[in-house]
């Protein structure tokens, strides 16, 4: 592990982990699991994983639009 770069004002990125969503070819239960990462990568779920455990605790790379969110950056 090494920390990121330094954006200059004190603060680092974390890298210490990342989403990898997959549905395997061969699944039967496609629908199923598409419904599921359709709502993991979702707005509201961000939001909710926000009001439990905080912005800093959102999973990262789900969503573009969430770098944007003042409340993201300030806990980043």
């Amino acid at each position: 592990y090494a920390l990121a770069p330094d954006n200059g004002l004190g603060k680092r990125g974390n890298w210490l982990w990342a989403w990898s969503l997959a549905i395997p070819a061969g699944t039967q239960k496609a629908d199923a699991a598409q419904k599921f990462v359709s709502w993991a990568t979702s707005k509201a779920y961000l939001e909710l994983v926000a009001s439990k455990e905080g912005w800093a605790n959102v999973p990262p790379g789900t969503r573009t639009s969430l770098y944007a969110n003042p409340e993201y950056q300030k806990a980043a």
